[in-house]
């Protein structure tokens, strides 16, 4: 029970109350025994206790969505809760792409894992690996030596999503609700190098911090706060992202919609821990340990990679400007601690003094610079939802 419905059981209790002792104290001359209600007090202090549960398995939700299914796009009242199709048994569990020859020569490697649930809920990972095209200016990370490692390998289009299955004859479809991706207008995903250059975290940046009418905090498609208004409806003519269709051997084939490709994949005993869980749990996993207290150079790097900004950062740039006087527009002098400029500019470096990031350029004079302070768009999220 939430706080208001706590504090309206309360109010009523005490109209009632107050009704019945004006009753009897007018109508009837006799000993009534009420039952005592619990205070205001109580009732606030057991609520806070219950939005904090509340909050924890809402954030712990595999989907928090409400998922309808209509029968057509028009008529929206004609709704009823999801359920799962009926021959969804025959996909449950984890699954991995059968590797082949690529009929796309543009397309060295490709990785595709996929989960099914009972509940015909799922997760999608895939990863391609295009040749030719080379990213070699931007440094990948920075290793324990201070030395700098620039992008040696080939572009990699990355994607995770989490729907649900809906069954059209004899395929189902799988119906994205939330995605991330690192090829879309958002921008939104990228992994995380420690100093030896092994992938450590799939990270799930942020956008833009939005509220809905309902006073909700929203970001690209994953809800933040509320009361759950988020409600989705599948319909006949919902986004899809492709169909899979059972074979033999517990294979099934993947007719992926969005690359006009059919890939086929195996049963596998076990997939990586990220794409056991949904995106919504991972993005709030990632929310949740996202910490700007940068503890070396390369963690630093990281979050700017993240943000989406480039780094092409170059040592002697770096010495140089840290070498020089910087202040902000109030004239507080600050020396940075770690520091990133593009290649052959003065524009546009980003600096770290210890406990805030900051955006700065050199002044005409070439001689100060001058910085600003700034929030990476993941703590502007976090810090939205702590003072939410």
């Amino acid at each position: 029970m939430t706080k208001f419905r706590k504090i309206a059981k309360y109010l009523l209790s005490i109209s009632v109350v107050t009704a019945l002792s004006l009753c009897f104290m007018g109508c009837h001359k006799q000993t009534t025994t009420i039952e005592t209600v619990e205070s205001i007090d109580e009732i606030i202090e057991e609520s806070s206790n219950d939005a904090t549960e509340d909050e924890v398995d809402f954030k712990n939700q595999y989907s928090p969505y409400q998922v309808y299914t209509r029968k057509d796009s028009i008529n929206i009242t004609d709704t009823q809760p999801y359920v799962a199709p009926a021959n969804v048994d025959n996909y449950v569990g984890y699954y991995e792409i059968i590797p082949h020859d690529s009929v796309d020569k543009d397309t060295e490697t490709e990785k595709r894992y996929l989960e099914i649930k009972e509940n015909g809920y799922y997760t999608l990972y895939k990863e391609d690996i295009f040749t030719g095209i080379i990213h070699q200016e931007n440094v990948k990370y920075i290793q324990s030596d201070d030395s700098y490692v620039r992008s040696d390998e080939l572009t990699k289009h990355l994607r995770i999503e989490s729907g649900v299955l809906t069954s059209e004859f004899t395929t189902l479809k799988l119906r994205p609700i939330s995605i991330f991706s690192n090829y879309t207008y958002d921008f939104n995903l990228e992994w995380v190098y420690d100093m030896e250059g092994k992938r450590e975290t799939l990270a799930f940046t942020a956008g833009e911090v939005k509220k809905d009418d309902d006073g909700n905090l929203t970001v690209s498609n994953v809800p933040l706060l509320g009361e759950m208004s988020y409600t989705i409806y599948i319909g006949p003519y919902s986004d899809f992202s492709g169909t899979v269709t059972a074979v033999d051997n517990g294979e099934i084939v993947f007719e992926d919609n969005s690359q006009h490709a059919t890939r086929r994949f195996k049963k596998t005993d076990d997939i990586p821990e990220y794409v056991k869980r949904s995106v919504f749990q991972q993005y709030y996993d990632w929310l949740e340990n996202y910490d700007t207290k940068f503890k070396n150079k390369n963690e630093f790097l990281q979050a700017l990679r993240t943000e989406g900004i480039q780094t092409k950062g170059d040592k002697a740039l770096d010495d140089e400007f840290l070498s020089k006087k910087g202040y902000t527009a109030s004239g507080e002098k600050i020396q940075m601690k770690y520091l990133f400029c593009p290649g052959n500019s003065y524009a546009d470096c980003y600096g770290y003094d210890g406990n805030k990031v900051y955006k700065g350029d050199l002044n005409e004079n070439a001689d100060i610079i001058e910085w600003e302070e700034m929030t990476l768009n993941t703590e502007a999220v976090k810090n939205a939802i702590a003072n939410h």
